[in-house]
C-alpha cells in the first residue's frame, strides 16, 4: 500500500533568481514583498537535499539556468509530474513567467534515467485560459486513486475532471478561502496525504457538504485525518509530504515553521507514519509563498 503513495526519489531545482514574483502575488497571498538573500535561500535549498539524502532519499537535482529568470523555479512540483506508469505530465500554469519553468532538458534527463512510457504536455490549455498545476492544484491518494482539488484561478475544475478522467482517477472538487475571504491559491496549502493518514484543515471549507464530501471519502480509504486550524494551515502545516527511502522507511518532510505550529500530539501521531524531518526555509517560505512540498517533484517512474 504505502510503496504506491510514497515516491522514493524526488526532484528538486536548485534556484539562481529566487524571489518575490509580482505575477503569482495576486492569488498566492502567502507571499511577502521584501529583501531576499540569495546566500540564504541557497543555504537553505541545500539543508533540504542534505537532509533528504542522509536519510536514504533519492535525490536529482538540476540547477537553474543563468540566462533565464524564474522567481519560482524552486516549485517545481507545479509543472511537472512522473507518475506510476512511466507517464510524464507539463502542465498549464496561470503566470506567465512561470511558464518558462518548463525545461525540455529536464524531460529529456529523466527519459534517459527512468522507464518512460510517454509524454503529455497540457501546455496547450494556457492559450485556453484554463489552469491546472500538477501536484499543488492536485492531491492524490495514489493507492485508491482518488484526487482532490480546490477550484481556484490556478486550477480548473473542468480541466481536472479531464485530468481525472483520461488517469482513472476519482474527483473530489471544493472550494476553501482563507480568512480574508480569498480563495487559497493550491489544494496542497490546506491538504496532504500520506499512506495511511491525511492532514487537513477543514476551517477553510464554507460549504459544509463539500467538506463532509472530503472527510467521507478519507475515512472511506480508512485515512487518519489530523486536523488543523487555519492558522496552522497559514504556517504551512498541511503543506508536508511523506516519502520513502530505498529500504522502504517512510519519512515526513515539514519545515520548521511548520514544525513549531503543529501541537505536540499532533507531532506525536504523525511520527506514528514516519520519522520527522524538519528543514527550516523561512526564507523561501516568506518570500515565495510556498513550503517544502512545493520544492519537491515526485518521482514515481521506475529506474532503468
Amino acid at each position: 500500500m504505502s510503496t504506491l503513495q510514497c515516491a522514493n526519489t524526488i526532484l528538486m531545482i536548485r534556484p539562481k533568481h529566487f524571489g518575490y514574483n509580482l505575477e503569482t502575488a495576486v492569488t498566492n497571498k502567502f507571499q511577502n514583498l521584501g529583501n531576499v538573500d540569495n546566500e540564504k535561500v541557497l543555504a537553505e535549498f541545500d539543508d533540504v537535499y542534505y537532509k533528504l539524502i542522509q536519510n536514504g532519499i533519492e535525490v536529482i537535482v538540476y540547477d537553474d539556468k543563468d540566462e533565464v529568470v524564474t522567481p519560482d523555479s524552486v516549485f517545481s512540483n507545479n509543472w511537472l509530474h512522473v507518475d506510476h506508469g512511466g507517464n510524464i505530465f507539463l502542465f498549464p500554469m496561470l503566470a506567465p513567467n512561470r511558464r518558462i519553468e518548463k525545461r525540455n532538458d529536464i524531460v529529456d534527463d529523466i527519459a534517459t534515467k527512468f522507464a518512460i512510457e510517454k509524454i503529455e504536455d497540457w501546455s496547450r490549455y494556457e492559450k485556453e485560459g484554463s489552469f491546472l498545476e500538477s501536484t499543488g492544484s492536485m492531491v492524490f491518494d495514489h493507492t485508491n486513486r482518488i484526487a482532490y482539488a480546490s477550484i481556484s484561478a490556478r486550477t480548473d475544475e473542468q480541466l481536472f475532471l479531464k485530468f481525472c478522467g483520461y488517469n482513472n482517477y476519482k474527483p473530489v472538487t471544493f472550494r476553501t478561502f482563507d480568512n480574508a475571504g480569498f480563495e487559497v491559491y493550491h489544494t496542497n496549502v490546506i491538504m496532504s496525504i500520506g499512506d495511511e493518514f491525511c492532514v487537513l484543515c477543514d476551517e477553510c471549507f464554507l460549504n459544509a457538504s463539500e467538506r463532509e464530501l472530503v472527510k467521507f471519502n478519507l475515512k472511506s480509504c480508512e485515512k487518519k485525518i489530523i486536523l488543523i486550524t487555519q492558522a496552522q494551515m497559514e504556517n504551512y502545516c498541511a503543506n508536508i509530504l511523506q516519502v520513502q527511502n530505498k529500504f522502504g522507511e517512510k519519512f515526513i518532510v515539514m519545515s520548521q515553521r511548520a514544525f513549531d505550529h503543529f501541537t505536540l500530539q499532533q507531532k506525536n501521531e504523525l511520527e506514528n507514519y514516519g520519522k520527522l524531518i524538519v528543514c527550516n526555509i523561512e526564507n523561501i517560505e516568506a518570500h515565495g509563498g510556498g513550503s517544502i512540498r512545493c520544492m519537491m517533484t515526485e518521482i514515481f517512474a521506475h529506474r532503468k
